[in-house]
């Protein structure tokens, strides 16, 4: 799950929001949107036609907010990898 808010401006925007998991791999169970779990380190990157503009790791809450440079559109790509050890 991801949630996201997005505003700019002319010349400058910024992009914030949560990422969260709804797959518990401790208990092999789904679990609500409410009672999602927070992804810590996840990798958040802003790209405007595959140029990178910034990236940031989530963090323990899930988080994150970048700011940028870049008239519309632009691509949020958000990547991350959970296992069980």
């Amino acid at each position: 799950m991801l949630l996201a808010s997005l505003t700019a401006t002319a010349s400058a925007a910024e992009v914030s929001g949560h990422v969260k998991e709804i797959y518990n791999e401790s208990s092999g169970t789904y679990t609500t949107l409410e009672n999602a779990i927070p992804v810590k380190n996840a990798t958040v990157q802003v790209l405007r036609n595959g140029t990178l503009l910034n990236q940031t790791l989530t963090l323990d809450d899930g988080s994150y907010h970048l700011t940028f440079t870049s008239e519309s559109p632009v691509e949020l790509r958000i990547s991350y990898h959970s296992c069980l050890i």
